[in-house]
């Protein structure tokens, strides 16, 4: 996560959702943007995903706790719900989020819900498209095998996977 300076607008810039990081840098930037008095600008148009669990507290720094999120479902159709946990930002901002082809995973989900609760307005092109979370088999001798075991729903109950999700404003 990174604060980019260009021209009048400063970015939050997440390059991906890092555990234990990327939730505290983003309340960092966007409380320093709010006492700026300045747009808040989320960056996710090169945001391959990561930490799902993290991108859910990214996320609930906007959100009034127990707000419903996602949803995981595997195979065997066994839901697992999430809602946003405490470390809410007060502050009503807009907020923007630029995202692009390139905007995949937990990055789409990020968007997905601010999205769903108009707590963001979405400026770019339809995301990647892959909704899934994935788990990482750890075998002897180094070896490992990543696995997509959950398809993610929305706070809609929708999944975006393979559709993607539509900006509000496309460019």
């Amino acid at each position: 996560v990174e604060l980019i300076s260009e021209a009048k607008v400063d970015l939050i810039r997440i390059h991906q959702f890092k555990s234990k990081e990327t939730a505290k840098e983003l309340k960092r930037f966007v409380k320093a943007l709010i006492k700026a008095n300045k747009p808040i600008v989320v960056d996710l148009r090169y945001s391959p995903g990561g930490s799902l669990f993290e991108t859910l507290d990214s996320v609930s720094l906007f959100l009034p706790p127990e707000t419903p999120l996602i949803t995981l479902v595997d195979n065997a159709d066994y839901r697992e719900p999430f809602t946003a946990v405490q470390g809410q930002i007060t502050h009503k901002s807009q907020i923007y989020i630029l995202v692009s082809p390139y905007t995949a995973s937990s990055a789409e989900v990020f968007a997905l819900i601010l999205k769903h609760y108009g707590r963001a307005i979405m400026i770019g092109t339809r995301t990647q498209g892959k909704c899934l979370s994935q788990q990482l088999f750890d075998f002897e001798q180094g070896a490992a095998l990543k696995l997509s075991v959950y398809n993610i729903l929305g706070p809609d109950n929708r999944s975006c996977q393979t559709v993607g999700v539509v900006p509000d404003i496309q460019i």
